[in-house]
């Protein structure tokens, strides 16, 4: 093994730094304040080679921040050390720490000595790898820790110190590469006001990650979008060629899950008093991706990557899901006697249906939160990114076929720089190939200690309630009337486009503290009125018909100024509608329009008329009550008066000439009797 290494030289810069800096601060070996020394230094990573071959040149760039009150500069050194490769991911986790690191393999220090304080301060470290005099011989492939500290002469004291990987990657083809699916939120704050206009949001972050994915098309992943944000990308670019446009590049290939409109409150989810509303807003979500992004959507796939409680069967159901993408700090684990277990499998997820929990179970892939903490390091987040591809390839040189995992990206974003080095290296290292999430599910499953599928189970947690009783009933009142609304039209308004982002935005999670949720409620309940009285009935009280049938007029006048579709419902206790099985179909091309309704009574009198009108889904717009005056005679009552009449006629007639005979025989004399 060579002992030499070459170093490419030291800049230095003693001086104060500005605060905004991202750095990496201390030491990464968590030391307690009683080993840090006062002054603040600290290093972050500017560069570094991604991988090498069996000969090659591991090349490092570090910036060390330091203090102008730094005494005796010309004390302070830099050592950068190369260690011995790492076995297992248990030791490349205490590695992390400082721990167990093993002997050296190379240490190169280089002196501060006389650096300006009014220079910038760089560090760069080259080994190279080889049979040459000066290389240095790696046996074999795998991950190699560099530990970079700043420190007194003598490694007295630490000041700072840095943990990065040289990782060597040699082979061109490997049997059994590790399948990496990269899960990329596209994810911005909400960017609906309550009134429905958009607010200025900082969408440096999506425009990197667009860019990046753009100049990497042949790395497969999966994109996961917040439909809330791009739908607020559309309105901001304008179709001008800003980040929608370079997303909408760099989507072949990938994967587009969609999703709900918005990122929801994990009680929306559950609660099955909102049923229809999150229904409501997952078609809505998969109607924005569709119509904004042109692509083929993975539906079915639901993805729950924080620390969210997961759902039951029958809001899975529900959601229509057939598939998880899932944190596995969410689920416990039984039947298998490996600890910790490594989620490189598909697995059964078992969402606690009882009897029949195995005909709901669902299969699911688990995300490691191990492997997405490297991502978090925002103060270094390139440090971040090398420390999760050292990960990755630690777990992929523990062999075996079928494998996969997932790496959750961070919501925020990732810096150009990180993305492009993660996409790159995907692309070059041969122990790693980059998939989408739904090739994982035709993997082979894992299995338990018992030879069965492994099931998984939900963790029990406390789900917290961020929405009233009361909230819940006005937003479901408020999606039935946008609903409604929305039925009359085929070409709806900008103004319901609108009402439908204020009433989903009104269930995000993540709203601003400036913006209550009941803003965006209490702004739909003063505009959604104005719309429903648009269409109204005609100002006509009583109506008066001359005969036992007739026609009533009825108008509707429309003040929207565009076709709509309505319906006219009629009722009364006393009167009939002869050519009405239903309710009467309009359709109001014009300011107004006037139906005459056939109308039959059984006799004269004044009777109720109730009329209402609603939306083609029911939702009333009007209802009043009219008066029907009737004078005619039915025809029944005509012939009993003619039948009354005959009767009459033929008694007065027979009673006429009863009285004529009774008159004349009265009338008669004796003696013409005696002649009888």
């Amino acid at each position: 093994m060579s002992t030499l290494g070459a170093v490419a030289g030291v800049m230095l810069v003693l001086g104060c730094i500005s605060a905004g800096g991202a750095t990496w601060n201390g030491s990464v070996a968590s030391r307690t304040g009683s080993q840090l020394a006062t002054p603040d230094v600290r290093i972050r990573l500017l560069s570094q080679t991604p991988t090498v071959g069996s000969t090659n040149r591991f090349f490092m760039r570090a910036l060390i921040d330091g203090s102008q009150d730094l005494a005796d500069r010309g004390d302070i050194e830099v050592a950068t050390t190369l260690y011995q490769r790492l076995r297992t991911r248990a030791g490349f986790t205490s590695s992390l720490r400082r721990e167990r690191l093993g002997s050296p393999l190379k240490v190169v220090v280089t002196s501060l000595g006389d650096a300006s304080p009014d220079a910038s301060v760089t560090t760069e470290t080259t080994f190279d790898i080889g049979a040459c005099a000066t290389c240095i011989t790696l046996a074999s492939d795998g991950v190699y820790p560099v530990v970079v500290e700043v420190r007194r002469r003598g490694g007295a004291e630490v000041l700072a110190d840095m943990v990065t990987y040289l990782i060597r990657a040699s082979a061109l083809q490997v049997d059994h590469p590790l399948a990496v699916a990269l899960a990329v939120p596209l994810h911005l704050a909400p960017a609906t006001k309550p009134d429905g206009s958009t607010t200025d949001t900082d969408i440096s972050g999506f425009v990197s990650v667009a860019e990046s994915l753009g100049s990497h098309p042949d790395v497969a992943l999966t994109l996961i979008p917040t439909p809330e944000s791009i739908d607020a990308l559309s309105r901001s670019d304008a179709g001008d060629g800003g980040a929608l446009d370079t997303l909408r590049t760099a989507l072949s290939g990938r994967e587009v899950v969609a999703g709900p409109y918005v990122d929801l409150l994990p009680q929306a989810l559950s609660d099955t008093r909102l049923a229809a509303e999150v229904v409501a807003q997952l078609d809505e979500g998969n109607a924005t991706l569709s119509r904004h992004l042109g692509v083929e959507l993975s539906t079915g796939i639901l993805a729950r990557l924080g620390a969210d409680p997961l759902p039951d069967s029958s809001t899975l159901a529900r959601l229509r899901i057939n598939r998880l993408i899932i944190n596995s700090s969410q689920i416990t684990v039984s039947g298998v006697s490996q600890t910790p277990f490594t989620f490189d499998r598909q697995v059964i997820f078992d969402p606690g249906a009882g009897d029949n929990s195995d005909a709901n179970a669902l299969p699911a892939v688990v995300a490691d939160p191990a492997l997405a903490a490297h991502l978090d390091n925002a103060a270094d987040q390139l440090l971040g990114t090398n420390h999760l591809l050292a990960d990755l390839s630690i777990i992929a040189q523990q062999g075996g076929a079928d494998r996969g995992v997932v790496v959750a990206l961070p919501a925020a974003g990732l810096a150009r720089t990180s993305l492009d080095l993660l996409l790159s290296t995907l692309a070059a290292q041969p122990q790693l190939h980059a998939v989408t999430v739904s090739s994982l599910f035709s993997l082979p499953g894992a299995l338990d200690d018992d030879g069965q599928r492994l099931s998984v189970q939900a963790r029990t947690t406390a789900q917290v309630k961020a929405l009233t009783s009361e909230e819940v009933a006005r937003i479901d009142r408020l999606r039935s009337q946008i609903d409604g609304v929305a039925s009359m039209y085929d070409d709806p308004p900008a103004q319901l486009s609108q009402s439908r982002r204020v009433l989903s935005v009104s269930l995000a999670r993540n709203l601003p503290p400036s913006t209550p949720r009941t803003a965006y409620l209490n702004q739909l309940d003063d505009s959604l009125p104005a719309m429903l009285s648009q269409v109204h009935l005609g100002a006509v009280g009583s109506f008066r018909l001359t005969a036992l049938r007739g026609k009533i007029p009825l108008t509707v006048i429309n003040d929207t100024g565009r076709p709509v579709k309505v319906r006219v419902r009629v009722s009364s206790d006393r009167l009939r509608f002869p050519q009405l099985t239903g309710p009467l179909e309009l359709t109001i091309k014009a300011r107004t329009d006037t139906e005459r309704i056939d109308v039959a009574s059984r006799s004269s009198g004044t009777f109720s008329l109730i009329v209402g009108l609603t939306t083609p889904s029911g939702l009333l717009l009007a209802s009043d009550r009219y008066t029907v005056r009737s004078t005619g005679v039915s025809g029944v009552g005509v012939g009993l008066s003619i039948g009354a009449l005959g009767i009459l006629a033929t008694w007065w007639a027979r009673t006429t000439v009863r009285r004529r005979r009774h008159s004349a025989k009265a009338n008669r004399s004796p003696h013409d009797n005696r002649d009888l």
